[in-house]
C-alpha cells in the first residue's frame, strides 16, 4: 500500500490563507520552542491545521508511527483541549507515542474516523496498521471508503488479489457499483495471482463498457501467455460467436486485433476501409504489426494486395507459434500475395501473424499500402 500512501501527499498550499502564518509557527516548533500565544488565540480547528502542517510530510508518509517535535506536541493539545472535534490533532496525539497500547491507539482512530470520515490522513493511517499486521478484510473496508473520496487509490487495490480471499468482498462491493469501480477495472494487473483473481472478478461482475480497460484485460492475457482465455474474452467482446483463426482486420482489442507499429522510424495504420498504411525509413527494417490467431490442424491462407507507393524493400508476412512449447516453424512470404501454411497436428495451438518491413537499399522511406487482408483455415488435412 505503500504507493497508495505516497500519492496522498499533501500539498504545502492546502491553505494558502495561512502560508504566512504556518512558515513562521513551523520554524519556532521544529526548533523545540513553545507555540506562540498569537497561535494559542485562534480556535481550535485553527490550531490542529497549523499543528498539521507543522508536521511536514511526516504525517502522509508511510509508516504508522511519527516523531512529534515537543512544540508541535504542544500545540495540538490546545487544539484539542480547545475543540475535541479537530481530528488531525487527535491523529498526532495517537501517534505521538504516549499511549503504549497499540489496540487502544486504533481504537482511538476508529472513533475519530467514525466523526470525521473525510479524513483522509486518518483513514490512510489505519489502512497503513491492518496493512502491517495483515488484516485483509479491514484493509479492504478502509480501501473501499478511502476510494469514494479519491477514486484514484482504486488503482491500488488490484495488489489485494494477489490473495483470493479479496474476491469475495470486492465482488460484493463491485456490484454496487461504487465511484472508484471504473478506475479499478481500468488498473488491470500485469502477472497472477493478480490477474486470474481480476479475470475471476470480470466473470463474477458485469464491468462497464471501456474499450481502453479491455485491451488492457487482453494485453496482460496474451502476456502471461493466457491465450485461450484472451480469445473467449475477445470474442465476448467482438459478439463473435464463431471464432475460427480470429482474425480481424481492426486495432481495437490488439493485441488479439492488430497490434501496431507506432514508432518514428518504422510505422503502421489502419484505414476505414481495412487497408494497413506501412512506413519504413530509409535503411531501416522491423516488425510492423502482428495479431494473435487461433489454430487447428490443417491449411491456413493469407491473401492481400500490396501498392507501393514510394521507395523500395519488402513487406512480409509470417506465422510464428506463441507458446514456448510449440513445434511450428513457418516460412515467411510477400505481404501482397497469397502465403500458404500448413500446420500439423500437435505443432502449436496459438500463433503471431506478423508484417514485418524492410527499406535497407531504399534512398528514401518505403510506403505501402495492404488491402483485402485475410488469413484463414481453408480445411483440416486428411
Amino acid at each position: 500500500m505503500s504507493l497508495a500512501l505516497a500519492s496522498l501527499r499533501l500539498g504545502a498550499a492546502a491553505t494558502a490563507l495561512l502560508l504566512a502564518p504556518v512558515l513562521a509557527l513551523q520554524a519556532q516548533v521544529n526548533a523545540g520552542g513553545a507555540a506562540p500565544s498569537w497561535a494559542m488565540d485562534w480556535n481550535g480547528f485553527r490550531v490542529s491545521d497549523l499543528a498539521r502542517h507543522s508536521m511536514g510530510a511526516s504525517l502522509s508518509e508511510p509508516g504508522s508511527s511519527f516523531t512529534v517535535p515537543p512544540g508541535t506536541l504542544a500545540l495540538t493539545r490546545e487544539a484539542y483541549s480547545s475543540e475535541p472535534f479537530a481530528t488531525d490533532s487527535v491523529l498526532i496525539l495517537a501517534n505521538s507515542g504516549r499511549i503504549a497500547d497499540s489496540a487502544e491507539v486504533e481504537r482511538i482512530l476508529q472513533l475519530t474516523y467514525a466523526i470525521d470520515q473525510r479524513n483522509l490522513l486518518i483513514g490512510m493511517n489505519l489502512l497503513e496498521r491492518s496493512a502491517g499486521r495483515g488484516d485483509l478484510p479491514a484493509m479492504l473496508r478502509l480501501v473501499d471508503r478511502i476510494a469514494r473520496l479519491r477514486p484514484e487509490i482504486a488503482s491500488q487495490l488490484p495488489k489485494v488479489l494477489s490473495d483470493s480471499e479479496a474476491v469475495p468482498f470486492l465482488t460484493q462491493v463491485l456490484r454496487q457499483n461504487p465511484p472508484w469501480a471504473a478506475q479499478f477495472w481500468r488498473s488491470v494487473p500485469s502477472k497472477d495471482p493478480q490477474l486470474a483473481n481480476f479475470l475471476e472478478l470480470r466473470r463474477l461482475v458485469p464491468a462497464p463498457a471501456n474499450d481502453a480497460a479491455d485491451a488492457r484485460l487482453l494485453t496482460a492475457l496474451a502476456s502471461t501467455g493466457r491465450y485461450n482465455e484472451a480469445m473467449s474474452l475477445w470474442g465476448n467482446l467482438t459478439g463473435r460467436t464463431d471464432i475460427g483463426a480470429g482474425f480481424s482486420n481492426s486495432s481495437l482489442y490488439a493485441p488479439i486485433d492488430w497490434q501496431l507499429n507506432r514508432s518514428g522510424r518504422i510505422n503502421a495504420r489502419l484505414g476505414d476501409n481495412g487497408s494497413m498504411a506501412a512506413f519504413v525509413e530509409s535503411g531501416a527494417s522491423g516488425e510492423l504489426a502482428r495479431q494473435l490467431v487461433a489454430l487447428e490442424p490443417g491449411q491456413y491462407r493469407w491473401s492481400s494486395t500490396m501498392t507501393l507507393q514510394q521507395g523500395s524493400g519488402e513487406v512480409e508476412v509470417g506465422l510464428e507459434c506463441a507458446e514456448s512449447a510449440g513445434a511450428g516453424r513457418w516460412p515467411v512470404g510477400p505481404a501482397g500475395q497469397q502465403v500458404s501454411w500448413d500446420v500439423p497436428q500437435g505443432a502449436c495451438r496459438f500463433a503471431w501473424l506478423v508484417v514485418r518491413g524492410s527499406a535497407w537499399r531504399s534512398a528514401v522511406p518505403l510506403r505501402a499500402e495492404l488491402t483485402g487482408m485475410s488469413f484463414s483455415r481453408l480445411g483440416a488435412k486428411g
